[in-house]
Parts: structure tokens; C-alpha cells; sequence
């Protein structure tokens, strides 16, 4: 067995991840379904913006990015290596559709961390992140088209691409911590006490 090649590394490695990002956009829409199904006391705009109708849009409109990138890669430029390094109008749109959904889940987190914290200071917090997140979003869609290839541009602006992913990262240990502690503190108080208005 020789040692992997540069499309082993590259190609291999997208296509992998676009079979496993399907798998998990099929368990999303399997919950989806479950949520419609029961009988939620969340608002109608809760439903709308955060669980319903625009995050199913959004994330399958970029599974359909990725997957158009992954046949362009695969069949359109079927043996040629160096297509993987240029950009694709369906990897300029994969960016921002990411950062929006993403946007919004962490959001969504946020809106919760408000209704139990009943506190204004760690929910703002998490939405002017999930707001630079998308922002840089969609910066990833705009300025990869001034470079030749993707290897110029993240040799050139590799704080671009890693920024977010820190933001994201930051956001999500926020949220998950906040969630945790006040969950957990929440099952300490008697139950006709919790979720009072």
C-alpha cells in the first residue's frame, strides 16, 4: 500500500466530510419532523426563525452546494487535480449558508440561556458572535474570488478562514457552559417554581 496521494488527502477527505454533513442534515430533518409532529409551546416566530421553515431552507440549500461542488470535482473535472484548488460558485455559497444556519442555532441557544438566566449579559454575548460569524461568513464568499485559487487566498488571508471557526468555537463553549449550569441549577428548584414568566 503506497502512501496517500494529494487527492487521497483532499478530495478523499471533502467527500467524506459531505457524506457525513448529509448523514447529519437526514437526522436534522428526521427531528425536524418530530418537533412539527408534537405539540410545542414554543411562539410561532420561535418556530419560524429558529426551528422550522428558514434553517431547513438554508441548511438544504447548502447540502445541495456541497454535493454540486463534490460532482463538479468528481465528473465535470474528472482527472484534473488542480480543479480542487480553484474556486466554485457552489464553495462561494457553501460559506455563508453555513454561518447562517449556524448563526441561528447558536442564537436559538442564546434565546434559551435568556428565558432561564432571565439576564441580558451572556445572551449578547453569544448573538454579537453568531452575528461575526455570518459576517465572516460572508466575507469567505467574497473575497476568495479576488485570489487565483484557494491556496493563494488562505496563504494570504488565512486569519479570515480561521477567525470564525475561533468565534464559532467561543460561542458554542459559551452556550454549552451557561445551558449546563443553569439546567443543572434548575433541577434543584421545585417544579411548579421553574420556567415562570
Amino acid at each position: 500500500m503506497g502512501s496517500p496521494t494529494v487527492l487521497d488527502l483532499t478530495l478523499g477527505s471533502l467527500l467524506l466530510g459531505t457524506f457525513i454533513s448529509t448523514l447529519l442534515y437526514g437526522i436534522i430533518l428526521l427531528q425536524f419532523y418530530t418537533y412539527c409532529r408534537a405539540q410545542s409551546k414554543d411562539p410561532l416566530w420561535t418556530k419560524l426563525l429558529f426551528l422550522m421553515i428558514i434553517p431547513r431552507i438554508v441548511e438544504t440549500t447548502h447540502t445541495f452546494a456541497t454535493w454540486a461542488m463534490i460532482y463538479q470535482l468528481t465528473v465535470n473535472h474528472y482527472g484534473d487535480p488542480t480543479a480542487i484548488v480553484k474556486d466554485t460558485p457552489s464553495l462561494e455559497i457553501s460559506f455563508p449558508l453555513a454561518a447562517a444556519v449556524g448563526s441561528m442555532v447558536q442564537s436559538f441557544f442564546a434565546y434559551r440561556i435568556l428565558k432561564l438566566s432571565r439576564s441580558y449579559i451572556i445572551p449578547v454575548l453569544a448573538w454579537v458572535g453568531a452575528i461575526a460569524r455570518f459576517g465572516f461568513g460572508v466575507t469567505l464568499a467574497i473575497i476568495p474570488q479576488r485570489s487565483p485559487t484557494i491556496l493563494v487566498f488562505i496563504t494570504q488571508n488565512l486569519w479570515v478562514a480561521l477567525t470564525p471557526m475561533s468565534i464559532n468555537v467561543a460561542v458554542d463553549i459559551l452556550n454549552t457552559v451557561t445551558l449546563t449550569y443553569y439546567l443543572a441549577k434548575g433541577r434543584s428548584i421545585p417544579q411548579a417554581a421553574q420556567f415562570k414568566s
